[in-house]
């Protein structure tokens, strides 16, 4: 446990040392600037408080915490900086859009996936800032089922789902979990270099990515419009491997999946050397459409 940890370990009061306003944090070669950080942490203070905090402190756990996500908060590094910088701010931007609605809740709650939820709103930020119309839980699924975005401009019509699958088998997890665990004490000890986690690229493992573009198309895309679902995987998927696979999903049923233009994976990963979080994002099309660009530019660091 770090040495503010200690501290607020029974208040809750976890930003009563504000170690992200140190100067070294503010090198020409990051990205947020102190009045940015200020903004983006009385965001975070707001959300996570010192009553929820001390809520998610338990001390027959090692870590002591039943919440995933309440450790980030009393890390110090620019890897916890440049996490809690990017997620202050985009809570910032969505609630003054007025489109912030149940992420909140879901990023607090400790039985919620709450990496899901942080997901769902780097993409919800980042379509405001390429001047999109949004309308979340758009009701044009099946039943209950809502689609995540309709997003709008020009007369133009879009439909996005976004997905976080949360495990693959304990075999594969445990590989890219012990490649993850190298990274995060190379990055503790300023010695992070090249590390290639090991691609995930076994048929079945695969066809449970997919189902999860299937479970879009089955119950929340809309039947007519043009759908995207981008899914961005907590581990290192074969990208060529999974083309192959979706592809032939496709045409097996290619009315089946009419609806759905196209499938985005997504990759997010942290550069040590650069202080940044990387993108790397692949999209596969279906072939039943003629491919164009994407509505939007996908972005190489968030």
């Amino acid at each position: 446990m770090s040495t503010v940890s200690k501290k607020v370990f029974h208040a809750g009061e976890w930003w009563i040392e504000p170690w992200w306003l140190e100067d070294k944090y503010y090198s020409d070669s990051y990205q947020y600037s102190k009045k940015q950080a200020e903004t983006a942490f009385k965001e975070l203070i707001n959300i996570f408080d010192a009553t929820w905090m001390h809520e998610q402190i338990d001390k027959s756990r090692r870590p002591p915490f039943r919440h995933d996500f309440a450790p980030y908060l009393i890390n110090k590094g620019i890897m916890y900086f440049q996490l809690l910088c990017s997620l202050g701010l985009r809570l910032h931007q969505v609630r003054k859009a007025f489109l912030l609605g149940d992420l909140e809740r879901r990023l607090k709650n400790p039985n919620e996936y709450w990496e899901s939820a942080a997901f769902e709103l780097t993409w919800l930020s980042y379509l405001l800032e390429q001047g999109y119309e949004i309308n979340r839980h758009y009701p044009s699924g099946v039943g209950r089922c809502n689609c995540d975005f309709k997003i709008s401009r020009k007369s133009k019509e879009y439909f996005i789902e976004i997905k976080r699958p949360m495990s693959y088998s304990q075999v594969n997890e445990r590989r890219n979990t012990q490649s993850l665990r190298d990274i995060a004490k190379q990055i503790e000890e300023d010695t992070l270099g090249n590390i290639q986690l090991i691609p995930i690229s076994s048929s079945s493992e695969l066809e449970k990515v997919f189902r999860l573009a299937r479970d879009a198309v089955k119950k929340q895309l809309p039947a007519n419009g043009l759908g995207y679902v981008f899914i961005e995987s907590p581990h290192h998927l074969d990208w060529e491997e999974f083309e192959k696979v979706a592809t032939r999903r496709f045409r097996k049923k290619i009315e089946y999946y009419a609806n759905l233009h196209a499938i985005i994976l997504i990759e997010i990963t942290f550069n040590g050397n650069r202080g940044k979080f990387e993108c790397e994002h692949k999209t596969i099309y279906n072939p039943k459409h003629v491919k164009h660009e994407l509505p939007f530019p996908l972005p190489n660091e968030l």
